[in-house]
């Protein structure tokens, strides 16, 4: 209906990494004598696609942290249990693991079963959005939060308006407790009442996972947010608060800049904190001291490690069988018994 449009000094784009996709760009260049201004969490594509050809300055708004620090934004807590399924093999398309390989992988008993388990563990009682990789993957995990007696609803992409607002509205009620989301409430959902997101889904994609882990992010009152990290993205892309630089160049790997290292995992209750904290602030557990490297301890003295130079060793060899000793202790090539032996005049 654009020809019907009387045209606008100004278009406002909201969550404006989709500016260069379809309909939004078509709204866009059929104006060029406009004003647009985009907002977005997540300036960034996974596809690499640059903004700067709809946008000319990237103006940053407070950070995650100063929101947090603020009172804008809950701090959650993070808890990634060791993931129990492989990437190995899985297919890529358009940037992001292919659903259906990704679908059947995590369609596990196994991993959904650690879903209910840390739910129940963690955040029991507490009303949570799971994300899922397509619509047989949430039926799965509907089913089984359903059968541990927790309900569970499913809201997809071909549901009726009034079925997607009676889910979210007992999900506010607290009929429903975990409300299974297939690609439907990763941007724009807000309901504050929501307190753990329970991500069953890896992605390449640092934009999905903020834009995932951000819907819980809203304050309420009481409320902790939770983060349950199934999928092995926490480790791969950091925490919600983490420093970022926004590029409108494109290529998300030089857009992001992760903090993941600067973080560690308890392994007593999988909490993801800080390295420059002595213990884990949920349990209090204390990572144990790195193994030594350079010296051995004992009763009686501290005996230095050193590796003998190799001309030490060289020294001492009288045969070519004193080479290959050498040789295989040091993983040395064939190649080196055949010429220290020529150099050497060793038989």
């Amino acid at each position: 209906r654009l020809h019907r449009i009387s045209a606008p000094k100004l278009i406002i784009v909201d969550e404006a990494h989709h500016a260069v996709a379809g309909q939004y760009r078509a709204v866009i260049t059929a104006f060029p004598s406009a004003v647009v201004v985009g907002f977005t969490a997540t300036p960034l594509r996974l596809d690499g696609k640059g903004l700067g050809d709809y946008f000319g300055e990237i103006i940053p708004g407070p950070s995650v942290e100063w929101l947090m620090e603020n009172g804008h934004l809950c701090r959650p807590k993070y808890f990634a249990p060791p993931m129990m399924v492989s990437m190995k093999g899985i297919k890529k398309r358009m940037g992001d693991y292919a659903t259906d390989d990704l679908a059947q992988a995590m369609t596990s008993a196994k991993i959904t079963g650690d879903a209910v388990k840390h739910y129940n563990k963690l955040t029991p009682g507490t009303r949570a959005v799971a994300f899922c990789v397509n619509i047989r993957h949430a039926e799965h995990v509907a089913g089984m939060f359903n059968g541990a007696g927790i309900p569970a609803g499913i809201i997809k992409g071909d549901m009726a308006t009034d079925e997607r607002r009676k889910i979210v509205s007992d999900l506010a009620a607290g009929t429903v407790r975990v409300m299974v989301s297939v690609d439907v409430v990763s941007e724009g959902f807000d309901l504050p009442s929501v307190e753990t997101a329970i991500l069953l889904r890896p992605t390449q994609s640092l934009g999905l996972y903020l834009q995932q882990i951000g819907r819980i992010l809203r304050p309420s009152p009481g409320k902790t947010a939770t983060i349950l990290d199934h999928a092995g993205n926490i480790s791969k892309h950091g925490l919600a608060e983490d420093d970022r630089e926004w590029s409108l160049d494109g290529a998300e790997k030089a857009a992001k800049k992760s903090e993941a290292s600067t973080h560690r995992q308890c392994d007593g209750c999988y909490a993801m904190y800080p390295r420059l904290l002595p213990a884990c602030p949920e349990c209090g557990w204390s990572p144990p001291p790195p193994p030594p490297s350079e010296f051995e301890h004992s009763d009686e003295e501290l005996v230095e490690i050193r590796r003998a130079p190799l001309a030490s060793l060289l020294s001492e060899c009288k045969t070519r069988d004193d080479l290959k000793r050498i040789a295989k202790a040091r993983g040395y090539k064939p190649g080196f018994v055949y010429y220290k032996a020529k150099e050497l005049n060793l038989r």
